[in-house]
């Protein structure tokens, strides 16, 4: 996975000369985050507010989905601007590699020869270049025992539109799931925290069944490097294809 972290690096490096990206940047090439006072609160809902004050990361992303006995796996690896739910992919499945790119302007895809613009905001994989989407609401946290370390908490979500796409579902299945009639399930999600109070792991396990369907699915992100240097630069115009 560091090739394709390295093919994500150089294709943003080509972004950031074309549009003249420049930052602040702390010795050693790390951004200084701004890190606000975390406000009272459970100590899983303190790490959400933690990791986002740190604004970004570097992400490994891998996951599993079942569908109907239709399996489907993806992996990821890039950088997340976990302030605003943004970030950088590269996105490798049985169909090959695809650089996702979404910023506060639109959501960007490229197989290595120019990029497409995508309609909206919601591709199969843009909501998980933001792993704690949805977790700040979920009504109830359980602490769970100690691991390599790391504290651990664990929440769970309901059938949403959002926590199933979250988990690593696509758009299509995510819609076919939602309308199953009968439906019943849930979306776990485990969170690690370490000692700095950041959450440098998030395992998303989806159950989902009704008469005649099931599917399932697993997904772990991980991050790592908190503060680092980010350019969400949109490609040169003249490289975009905007699709309808």
């Amino acid at each position: 996975m560091r090739a394709t972290r390295a093919a994500l690096a150089g294709l943003l490096a080509a972004v950031a000369w074309a549009t003249g990206a420049c930052g602040s940047v702390a010795a050693g090439g790390t951004a200084v985050p701004v890190i606000h006072p975390t406000p009272a609160a459970d100590p899983f809902s303190s790490a959400i507010i933690m990791t986002r004050s740190w604004a970004s990361a570097e992400a490994s992303i891998a996951g599993l989905t079942v569908i109907d006995g239709r399996e489907h796996a993806i992996n990821g690896e890039g950088y997340l601007g976990l302030d605003e739910g943004l970030g950088s992919v590269a996105w490798s499945t049985a169909d090959g590699l695809v650089i996702e790119l979404v910023n506060e302007r639109a959501v960007f895809a490229s197989t290595g020869a120019g990029w497409a613009r995508q309609p909206g905001r919601l591709t199969d994989t843009s909501c998980l270049v933001d792993p704690l989407r949805g977790l700040a609401e979920a009504p109830e946290t359980i602490v769970l025992d100690p691991a390599d370390g790391l504290r651990r908490y664990r929440v769970r979500l309901p059938l949403t539109a959002e926590s199933v796409g979250c988990s690593g579902m696509s758009v299509l299945r995510t819609a076919q799931i939602l309308a199953w009639p009968g439906l019943a399930g849930s979306v776990d999600v485990t969170g690690w925290v370490d000692p700095n109070h950041r959450l440098v792991r998030i395992d998303r396990e989806l159950t989902a069944n009704a008469p005649g369907h099931s599917a399932t699915a697993a997904i772990t992100t991980r991050l790592e490097n908190f503060g680092i240097m980010l350019d969400l630069e949109s490609p040169p115009s003249a490289s975009v294809t905007s699709l309808p």
